[in-house]
Order: C-alpha cells, then sequence, then structure tokens
C-alpha cells in the first residue's frame, strides 16, 4: 500500500501531532512494509527524511501571533510535485487538515480519484477563542465540516471529540488510538538528582509537573496562579511557545522552574522524578503527555474537558476538576499535594492502568491499517467515473498550484 501523509507539522516541532506521525510512520513501513511519504511544511530543520521515509516541504509562512508554528501553503515546488505523482499514493491521509495542506491532499484525492482519509487532532476552534478570535469559530467549524464531509472516512483521537464532531454535523468519524512508550516513561526512571534540577535545589518539596507547548489556550495561566496558595509545593514546566515569556514574567518570584525542551530520557526522567502531574488545558483531543504521565506512574489533576475523560478514571488514577469553577483547580492540586498516601496509590494505578490497556504503537497502527484496507476495498467498488485532469503546473512561479491558490 502506497500512504501519503499531508501534515500541518512536523520535526523538528515537539507536539502531539508530531509525536503520532513519527510512531506512525515507522510501524507502517516496519510491519506492513508499506510505502510512504510526508508532506510537510518547510521550516529550518525540516529533515529530507524521516526513518528512510521521504519527507516533502510545502512552501509555508510564520504565523505572527503564534511563534513557532508554519502555516503551510496550497501548492508544491515543481520537484516536490513531480516526487509526489511519482508515489503516486493509493491512500492519501490528510493529517489536521485546516492549513493550505490540507487544501492540497483534499485537491490531490478529489483529481486523481484517491481515496481521502482526514484526522481530527488539534482543537483549532477552541483555540481561536484563547486568542480573542471567538468571531471566527463558526467559519472555522463551517470550514472543517466542508473538508471532512469529502474524506472517505475521519478520525479523532477520543470519544468526548467523536461526539462532539458528530453533534457539529461532521460525520464517519472512528477512533485513531494512540499509544505509548511503556519501557521508556516508566516510574524506575525516578532520580534524586532530577528532583534537585526540577526545583532549582529544593528537593524535598511536592513537585507539580506540567509538560506541554506554552501557549495560551493550555491554560498554564491557570496553574501558576495557584502556586501562592499551595504551600511546600514547586511546579515544574517543561516545553517551550509563544507565551513563554509571559508565563515567566507571571511566575516570578514564585517556586518554579522553566526547564524548556526535554526529549527522551531527559523527559522520562522528569516525569518519573515528580509527585504529581498536572494538565490546566480544556482544548486537548487527546492529551499524549497525560498518556507519558501515568505511564511514569504519576497521578493526574486534568479538566473535566475533551480527551482526558478518556484517559484519567476520577478518583482511581487521578482527579477531574471543572474548569469553570474558581478554584477547583487548586483544591484538586491540594488535595493530591496533601494526601502522600492517596497520590501514591492513583500514581500506582496509572501506571497498571496503562500496563492492562492497549496502549501500543503497534496496536494502533494495526488498527489504522485495517482501516485503510477498508478504504480502499470500497474505493474499488465504488464509480469509475472519468479521472480528471492532472495538478495544473504553473511555469512562471515553479509550483504545482490549486487554481483557486495563486
Amino acid at each position: 500500500m502506497r500512504i501519503a501523509f499531508f501534515s500541518e507539522t512536523f520535526l523538528p516541532q515537539t507536539n502531539g501531532i508530531v509525536t503520532r506521525l513519527c510512531h506512525t510512520l515507522s510501524e507502517l513501513k516496519a510491519r506492513y512494509a508499506d510505502r510512504v511519504l510526508l508532506v510537510a511544511p518547510e521550516m529550518p530543520g525540516l529533515p529530507t527524511h524521516y526513518d528512510g521515509i521521504s519527507v516533502l516541504g510545502v512552501p509555508s509562512v510564520d504565523l505572527p501571533f503564534y511563534r513557532g508554528f508554519r502555516f503551510g501553503l496550497p501548492w508544491l515546488h515543481t520537484r516536490a510535485g513531480a516526487a509526489l505523482e511519482q508515489f503516486a499514493p493509493e491512500i492519501i491521509h490528510a493529517v489536521n487538515p485546516a492549513s493550505g495542506i490540507g487544501l492540497l491532499a483534499l485537491h490531490y484525492a478529489a483529481r486523481y480519484r484517491v481515496p481521502l482519509v482526514a484526522s481530527f487532532n488539534t482543537d483549532l476552534p477552541g483555540y481561536v477563542r484563547h486568542y480573542g478570535l471567538s468571531v471566527l469559530e463558526e467559519p472555522l467549524w463551517q470550514y472543517l465540516r466542508w473538508i471532512h464531509s469529502q474524506a472517505a472516512l475521519n478520525l479523532c483521537p477520543s470519544r468526548p471529540v467523536q461526539e462532539r464532531l458528530n453533534a457539529r454535523g461532521i460525520h464517519n468519524v472512528a477512533l485513531w488510538r494512540s499509544g505509548v512508550d511503556t519501557a521508556l516513561f516508566h516510574p524506575q526512571h525516578f532520580s534524586c538528582g532530577w528532583r534537585e534540577k526540577l526545583t532549582n535545589g529544593d528537593p524535598d518539596v511536592t513537585i507539580i509537573l506540567s509538560v506541554g507547548r506554552l501557549a495560551a489556550e493550555k491554560g498554564l495561566d491557570k496553574l501558576i496562579s495557584t502556586l501562592p496558595q499551595l504551600a511546600g509545593c514547586h511546579l515544574a514546566i517543561v516545553g517551550d511557545g509563544p507565551a513563554a515569556e509571559q508565563l515567566r514574567q507571571q511566575a516570578n518570584g514564585l517556586p518554579i522552574t522553566f526547564l524548556g525542551t526535554l526529549q527522551g530520557e531527559d523527559l522520562a526522567t522528569a516525569y518519573a522524578s515528580a509527585d504529581i502531574f498536572a494538565q490546566p488545558s480544556t482544548t486537548e483531543t487527546f492529551g499524549f503527555v497525560t498518556l507519558e504521565a501515568m505511564a511514569s506512574g504519576l497521578p493526574v489533576v486534568a479538566a473535566r474537558r475533551g480527551g482526558s475523560l478518556d484517559l484519567v478514571l476520577e478518583g482511581e488514577t487521578g482527579l477531574l476538576f471543572e474548569p469553570d469553577q474558581p478554584q477547583a483547580l487548586e483544591r484538586a492540586v491540594r488535595y493530591l499535594a496533601e494526601h502522600r498516601r492517596e497520590r501514591k496509590q492513583m500514581g500506582n494505578a496509572a501506571r497498571l492502568y496503562i500496563e492492562g490497556s492497549e496502549w501500543s504503537w503497534r496496536t494502533a497502527t494495526a488498527e489504522l491499517h485495517r482501516s485503510y484496507e477498508q478504504v480502499l476495498a470500497k474505493a474499488k467498488t465504488g464509480s469509475s467515473d472519468e479521472a480528471l485532469p492532472p495538478l495544473q503546473h504553473d511555469a512562471d512561479s515553479q509550483k504545482h498550484s490549486l487554481p483557486f491558490a495563486r
């Protein structure tokens, strides 16, 4: 099977979509001998290959209000367009098709009668509210309905999101399961030295850990605001993003450490060396960092919204709080900070839950591959209308472009 992924983000960026893509690409290549190709926005550090898989760059621009994100434009350079046509994909998978890359995937699939799979991975309508752009929320939903209505199959990462998409008029939605490396993210990576690092030399306090992109939609400002009321606690924040400087200013004088981006064993050790994991975001469609924290034996405090509802077992592996209720986040964190035995029990239960469930990339990719096979089988029994003409070639700009993207 030849599968072309069109994604709005990839390495060197670090986020849930990139984590999912890296594991999925490797699994598809290794276990199914599939030929795979990835189309992603051009940016400094974008690899030309990942695990032997070709990566084609699409022209992109910076978003001025969101540092570090590149918005892919709906055309390919001539060489990349030729490589895509030579690859001749049998399946197009548009990952979070909200940018110009999503339009490119849609256009290519329609012109060549290639089945389209689309996945909803980021709550973009939820994001716009955090940037004072609520007026765009409904138009964005209309746009997403239009894109997803043209897919043979839509995928999303959690049941709450599946229900929300259905309520918003996006149908034919299945779950795209996720995985976690339970050998890497494991309580055995606990380190006294890392407790020193997480707290700037105060390892005996209760360590609250947050991991993720430092952005307005993640709700870290609310978490930081709880620290003055949480005596004996220290907040360690892992990650970077457009709100980093603003959050550092808010944290001035508080027991808070910013560690920047961590990966691999350093990240796993940070998880295992903390006491509580806090996820204040209300826009998580899944929550890979929550899954990693649970695998590391941490109890979780998370907003009662989105993907966290699929992960956190209330009172067993952590606590869910109502984000609309003042002091709810503080009360949940305070309870775990003050009840050492209960938080240890919840942390152990979180690890056991991950071990006893099918949170493996092998299982997740096997289900995804079966979905591809079903889409292909359905396409082969569908109409045999004459194919549309190929993508237009803009000789002047040396790009393969969409007619409406010039």
